[in-house]
């Protein structure tokens, strides 16, 4: 599947994080509670229980057609990484999202806030997702993102799944197949559908990683069930896998069948 990515959008694909967000707490946003232009959440990590608002960094304009974002954000919801009560808008061309964190997992919120980033800043991998999906709606949701972020991500400390890391990042260095196994994309599917922390005990990434390690996936067990390169992510065949409810010996044996297949 070629996806063509347009002028403005990739250039728009950039290094940097940098969005604006505000936290309202009890209906009111407070003098110092408006972060402009800033690379990382970590001010809002204590108020994930709050309405989060995020947009464009002051002077910026959003790349992603309005539709294109919408449906982003629409399938982002549908899969656990926003809540369902998120707010949209667009005002003059920049697109904005407002967070409810009541009553909301800690890490659906945290999800939300990089995803919205992504949307900003590495509007590619938006893009990316929505068109792969249109073209090919049997493909998974966590299938279309693994791809995505494989080309796209640029921060790995922004980033909830171990995709596209650094040579001298942790997840390079102990998983070096991991842009390609399929495993921690279901594990990611497999949390999200079942996630109900109010709380982050850990990192959203170490829970996911937790799950792959309980269905008995060690480093090596990961190269068991893998894409052959970056394009056969989106092999059609491979959606199966997303749609089992997978222990490692489960997994593996689906893997094989499908594979066996082609």
């Amino acid at each position: 599947m070629k996806i063509l990515i347009p002028k403005k959008i990739k250039n728009a694909t950039e290094y940097g994080d940098h969005v604006s967000f505000a936290i309202e707490t009890k209906g009111v946003i407070g003098q110092h509670s408006r972060y402009e232009n800033w690379n990382c959440y970590m001010q809002c990590m204590g108020s994930l229980d709050q309405k989060i608002h995020c947009y464009p960094v002051e002077g910026e304009s959003s790349a992603l057609p309005k539709s294109v974002f919408e449906r982003w954000v629409k399938l982002c919801i549908q899969n656990g990484l926003m809540p369902k009560t998120t707010d949209v808008a667009t005002e003059k061309n920049r697109h904005i999202c407002v967070f409810n964190g009541a009553e909301q997992s800690a890490h659906t919120m945290y999800t939300a806030l990089c995803c919205y980033r992504w949307s900003q800043k590495q509007p590619a991998i938006a893009w990316t997702v929505v068109v792969a999906l249109a073209k090919n709606p049997k493909l998974d949701f966590f299938q279309a993102l693994q791809y995505a972020l494989n080309i796209y991500v640029q921060n790995s400390n922004h980033c909830f799944l171990p995709y596209n890391y650094g040579n001298q990042q942790h997840w390079n260095l102990n998983y070096p197949i991991l842009g390609r196994s399929l495993v921690p994309a279901i594990a990611a599917k497999a949390f999200f559908v079942n996630d109900k922390s109010i709380k982050r005990k850990r990192a959203t990434i170490n829970e996911i990683e937790l799950i792959w390690i309980k269905w008995g996936f060690k480093p090596p067990d990961l190269a068991t069930v893998i894409a052959q390169d970056q394009e056969d992510i989106l092999w059609s065949g491979w959606s199966e896998l997303f749609r089992i409810q997978p222990d490692k010996k489960a997994l593996t044996a689906a893997y094989e069948q499908i594979k066996g297949s082609r």
